[in-house]
């Protein structure tokens, strides 16, 4: 099974899975059920909902946002520690 990470930033959010982003966006759910959404990138990408991890963005990081204006396409572009 596949790894799924959501890290938060002040207005924007991005999903991972297995290092490599699948969605961003204000919100990943946009006006829909976040349960359901997050069932459907579930099913869609072979992770488990229950293992989902949720992190904010680390301070060292956000300048690359910024300067991005997005979050990047790999976990490995940034710096901070996404995974217990």
């Amino acid at each position: 099974m596949k790894k799924a990470i959501i890290i938060q930033a002040d207005d924007w959010e991005g999903l991972f899975v297995d290092g490599y982003l699948v969605a961003e966006g204000h919100t990943l759910n946009d006006g829909e059920s976040r349960i359901k959404v997050l069932v459907r990138f579930s099913k869609k990408y072979n992770f488990d909902i229950a293992e989902i991890e949720e992190f904010y963005i680390e301070e060292e990081d956000e300048e690359i946002l910024e300067d991005l204006g997005c979050f990047p396409e790999s976990l490995d572009w940034l710096y901070g520690l996404y995974s217990r």
